[in-house]
């Protein structure tokens, strides 16, 4: 799993739930320059980093999920 691939899944989720990236920065206490290093896949997410990332913008598909469902 790539951490470029969950960036942008994250993204995508957080766009259609409708959350602008200072908004959902500010939610899971990240600076707006962090949140676009996980959207771009240039900062690990840990646990707890994706914890906050889903109770924010809920479950999304990662790319282990869409390879165990092919």
């Amino acid at each position: 799993m790539t951490h470029r691939l969950i960036g942008k899944e994250i993204a995508k989720k957080r766009k259609k739930v409708g959350i602008s990236q200072i908004d959902f920065a500010s939610k899971i206490g990240l600076s707006l320059a962090q949140v676009k290093f996980v959207e771009g896949g240039r900062k690990k997410i840990d646990i707890t980093l994706m914890k906050k990332i889903k109770e924010v913008i809920g479950e999304f598909e990662t790319p282990s999920d869409k390879q165990n469902a092919a």
